[in-house]
């Protein structure tokens, strides 16, 4: 299965967690990216924080390294 290495769109949720992580310099939690992505976008839906989980379980550009805490994927 090929991997899609089209750009990112600049406010999609993933863009805008990536930059938070880039610019943090530990890995940070499903609940701390969500409240920091809320700051940047309106999501809708009644879960932002399992939207969240759900686009970085998705994600090859970041790596799951503790329950619900994420970092960026360096090999990418």
């Amino acid at each position: 299965m090929k991997r899609s290495t089209q750009p990112l769109r600049g406010n999609s949720s993933l863009a805008i967690i990536l930059k938070l992580l880039k610019e943090s310099d530990s890995p940070m939690t499903v609940k701390e990216l969500t409240k920091l992505v809320l700051e940047e976008k309106q999501l809708s839906g009644k879960t932002p924080e399992r939207t969240i989980s759900a686009v970085l379980q998705r994600s090859y550009r970041v790596v799951k390294v503790g329950k619900a805490t994420y970092a960026i994927n360096d090999k990418f």
